[in-house]
């Protein structure tokens, strides 16, 4: 069978054909991808007339085509539907996909070649590439000694495995942290759609007649706003807030310190006092000390806006304020007060029976 990701897409925007797809696919399609990139690469530094601007940066550009269309297919999958089959392939593939980074980034020819483009000259976006790039050999390490890069090459190949094994952690943390419910009455407030989601995502779980509220990956679920049952907004926030760190075989606490510890190290050796700086140091504020100047003078003045809010928020309760209170409230002041309903038209929980997802 002809593997599609081989060839762009028909469908429409290039969307990958994702059922069309098998595993062994992805894999051979990475696996191509891979070598292809590195033969693109090679004709690039095996050229022998001088660096320009067209025979360098844009023929790198259009370099590794294959390789971005079978990963980012690949890898949207695991974020999405993720099977048994597909966790372990990228476990494989993902220390390999570091190391070809590594491969193309620490490749010193290519880099003296984007060094010697002469960019006088340039219109402001070709100017900006060839600066993107040679940033990009810059924190990849190509200042390095031999040593040096040799250990940047372990921790990256750390920081991908370990990065994995966190990204599917997580994931299975989210499925079993969902809370099921045995009544829809305890769902009162939340949309009818929701309501029957719930009911779906409970029989689709082996829960037949029961609910099922699942987690998004933000601490702050949307169904705390709606969910009238003050218990069941507790245990909701109380099972989102509480995952990773509980001790068992999905705690991710022993992972992100060893990613940081790693990291920490990574920016050390490239130079940068800590890993903020390192991240920074691509993005769109000039530098990290702007970036604290920023969050020093925001955070006082956020603050007293949420204790202000929060003072609020509780005049609204009746009560002292929960943290798995503040959505509900806030929705119920913005309706009450301000005459905004973020679900308008509200439908409240309907008494039906979930029974029906067993037939």
């Amino acid at each position: 069978m002809t593997n599609p990701l081989l060839a762009p897409s028909p469908l429409p925007h290039g969307l990958p054909p994702f059922e069309g797809v098998t595993t062994e696919q992805y894999r051979e399609a990475i696996d191509k991808g891979l070598s292809s990139h590195l033969v693109e690469i090679q004709a690039i530094t095996g050229n022998a007339e001088p660096a320009t601007f067209e025979n360098t940066a844009l023929t790198m550009e259009r370099s590794g085509q294959l390789l971005n269309r079978a990963a980012a297919a690949f890898f949207t999958l695991v974020s999405a539907d993720a099977s048994t089959g597909i966790r372990e392939l990228e476990t494989e593939l993902s220390p390999r996909l570091s190391a070809h980074q590594d491969e193309v980034y620490l490749n010193r020819d290519l880099y003296e070649r984007f060094a010697a483009i002469d960019t006088a000259g340039f219109d402001p976006e070709s100017a900006r590439l060839v600066e993107e790039y040679l940033k990009e050999f810059g924190q990849s390490g190509i200042q390095l000694d031999a040593p040096g890069q040799e250990r940047l090459r372990g921790i990256n190949a750390g920081l991908a495995r370990l990065g994995t094994e966190f990204g599917q952690r997580v994931k299975e943390g989210m499925k079993s942290a969902a809370l099921v419910l045995e009544d829809a009455g305890d769902l009162a407030g939340l949309p009818a759609d929701d309501v029957a989601t719930a009911a779906e995502a409970a029989c689709a779980a082996g829960h037949d007649g029961k609910y099922l509220l699942t987690l998004i990956q933000p601490g702050n679920q949307p169904a705390l706003a709606a969910l009238e049952n003050r218990d069941v907004r507790r245990r909701l926030f109380e099972a989102s807030v509480a995952r990773g760190s509980d001790g068992g075989s999905l705690d991710v606490l022993d992972l992100a310190r060893e990613m940081a510890g790693l990291r920490a190290e990574k920016a050390r050796l490239l130079g940068f006092t800590n890993y903020a700086e390192l991240v920074a140091d691509r993005q769109t504020a000039p530098d990290f000390e702007t970036v604290q100047t920023m969050l020093s003078r925001m955070a006082p003045a956020a603050l007293r806006n949420a204790d202000t809010e929060a003072a609020a928020l509780a005049e609204a309760a009746g009560h002292p304020l929960e943290a798995w209170d503040w959505a509900y409230y806030s929705a119920k002041v913005r309706r009450e007060k301000y005459d905004v309903d973020e679900q308008c038209p509200r439908r409240s929980a309907p008494s039906y029976s979930a029974s029906w997802c067993s037939t």
